[in-house]
């Protein structure tokens, strides 16, 4: 897992109101409470089901989660000091809106960071797999997460 090397590398004060778009089953969540020493975290997910796992699993007075969609959610104003995710850009259909739906959320001078897999470089096992896929099928090309993930 990255997130406690990249948690690290932030480098974010104890104290801090923290905010995990698209929390999935927590696991996030569950290291900024063991690194971070957070005041609070709010994690949001669509999925029902995976924030009730997360609850169910997270068992911390600092840990809230709720239902909704983290990739056009809109705060009407800023409340976190950190908004925080890992891979989830990929999986959303405007990384852009969610990037910016993250910074609104966050109060002046806060932190918002993100990190992804570079499908495009230097992820090795995603350039073999699709440079084989590709050999045996090039119409594969198309769908080659090095094409739909250029530059986020």
């Amino acid at each position: 897992m990255a997130a406690p090397q990249f948690l690290s590398w932030l480098n974010i004060s104890s104290g801090q109101t923290w905010l995990d778009m698209g929390v999935g089953t927590g696991v996030l969540t569950q290291a900024i409470l063991q690194q971070a020493s957070p005041k609070k975290v709010v994690g949001i997910d669509l999925s029902e089901s995976y924030v009730a796992l997360a609850r169910q699993d997270i068992v911390d007075e600092r840990a809230e989660f709720k239902v909704g969609d983290a990739s056009s959610m809109r705060f009407e104003s800023p409340e976190f000091d950190v908004a925080f995710r890992d891979w989830f850009l990929n999986f959303v259909p405007s990384p852009q809106q969610m990037a910016l739906g993250m910074k609104q959320a966050v109060k002046s001078g806060g932190t918002v960071a993100l990190y992804v897999w570079d499908y495009a470089g230097r992820m090795e096992i995603m350039r073999q797999f699709w440079e084989a896929a590709i050999t045996v099928n090039p119409s594969a090309a198309e769908l080659d997460s090095a094409k739909q993930f250029p530059d986020l």
